[in-house]
């Protein structure tokens, strides 16, 4: 049954699936965990900058921000239905890591054409997400 917003949501070691009402999802995998963890999500949430590309998705806050993963998490975002004839050019961004060079910035995840009408990625981390071209 899909979470309304916020979602917060406390996943262990077996992982799990977290669906929202929009039909955003996160899949933790078994043993990205090594103990329970509250898993949050937010939408929507402000987006910094996007640096010339185009939102094409709610903005989502995953928290714990920043938490490492043992296994990638695969993140499905559900994009606006204007952009469907622009599929092929939609990418997942997460935001990036303080620790990275560019802390404002946002990083590309690998496209995965997994769902209709949704973009995925995966990540070892989480942080936030949305779908822009």
């Amino acid at each position: 049954m899909p979470y309304s917003y916020p979602i917060s949501v406390v996943v262990g070691t077996a992982g799990a699936t977290i669906v929202g009402e929009d039909g955003f999802k996160l899949i933790i995998p078994q043993n990205a965990l090594t103990q329970n963890t509250t898993i949050t999500i937010a939408a929507p949430i402000t987006a910094p900058s996007l640096r010339g590309m185009t939102m094409v998705s709610r903005s989502y806050g995953i928290g714990p921000d920043g938490l490492s993963l043992a296994h990638d998490a695969t993140i499905y975002v559900p994009y606006f239905s204007q952009y469907e004839s622009q599929r092929s050019s939609i990418v997942v961004y997460l935001a990036s890591d303080p620790s990275e060079p560019d802390p404002t910035g946002w990083v590309p995840t690998p496209q995965d054409f997994g769902e209709s009408g949704k973009m995925g990625g995966t990540t070892s981390h989480l942080h936030s997400a949305l779908a822009a071209i």
